[in-house]
């Protein structure tokens, strides 16, 4: 009986008692949702920064350094897959794939921007904080409301991802 009781009492100390608090739920979705604002701004919005004056001309285009502090389109990619899974995190891969590229050690990109996305990338977790509600946690999924649209973000591998696009251009 002794180890019995003491079983439970592991296996709650492991689980956590099996549900999150609020608070840990509203980290973890902030956490995957400035992922996935990220990865959606690399991908479709106005993209990394770039040096207009460090180009190099290969292919049919012209590639600019990129500003920002990435070395690589795997570190692009990186970042969709914490914030997405399925086929949207596939398309903004595929999106990253044709806009950016590594030449000689550095990240370039088309220079084509994409649309406006609607937070600012210095304050998005600020803005989220404000405009997110959580509605349902459950061990491995939780709904969140954003804008009036519900969203399910699943955990997958320790990470919580969305199986739909949650930010799109104005």
């Amino acid at each position: 009986m002794k180890k019995v009781i003491i079983g439970l009492f592991l296996v709650l100390l492991v689980t956590g008692c099996g549900k999150m608090s609020e608070d840990e739920a509203k980290t973890v979705v902030l956490d995957s949702l400035e992922n996935a604002y990220l990865a959606s701004y690399i991908a479709d919005g106005v993209g990394l920064a770039v040096f207009a004056d460090q180009n190099i001309s290969e292919g049919e285009g012209t590639w600019y350094k990129v500003a920002d502090n990435y070395n690589s389109v795997q570190e692009l990619k990186n970042i969709v897959d914490k914030g997405y899974t399925g086929e949207v995190a596939d398309e903004l891969k595929e999106v990253i794939e044709n806009k950016y590229k590594d030449i000689d050690g550095s990240l370039y990109s088309t220079g084509v921007g994409g649309c406006a996305m609607p937070y600012e990338i210095e304050t998005v977790r600020e803005d989220l904080e404000n405009d997110v509600t959580i509605s349902n946690i459950e061990s491995d999924k939780i709904t969140i409301t954003l804008n009036d649209t519900e969203y399910v973000l699943s955990k997958v591998s320790g990470k919580w991802l969305s199986e739909a696009q949650i930010f799109k251009c104005n």
